[in-house]
């Protein structure tokens, strides 16, 4: 269910972003771009491969926490 919620609202972006063309700063942040991608992928790997076969489930869960904390933390000052 949070599948197809998370999917619709994305389309609908999508959608709305695509005729207001505000997907052309893409092009100028290529490497940016390219750089988030592959850490995305790399933190994925290493925290489902190492991670959790060292810190139990419930202290990789207080780890995202901390970090949405933080990241809500940093959003709101700015």
């Amino acid at each position: 269910m949070s599948l197809l919620v998370s999917l619709t609202t994305m389309l609908f972006a999508f959608a709305r972003y695509s005729r207001d063309r505000s997907f052309l700063v893409l092009r100028e942040k290529v490497r940016f771009m390219l750089f988030m991608v592959f850490d995305s992928l790399l933190g994925s790997f290493l925290g489902g491969s190492l991670l959790l076969k060292v810190i139990p489930q419930e202290g990789i869960l207080m780890l995202l926490v901390l970090i949405l904390l933080i990241s809500s933390y940093k959003l709101l000052k700015h």
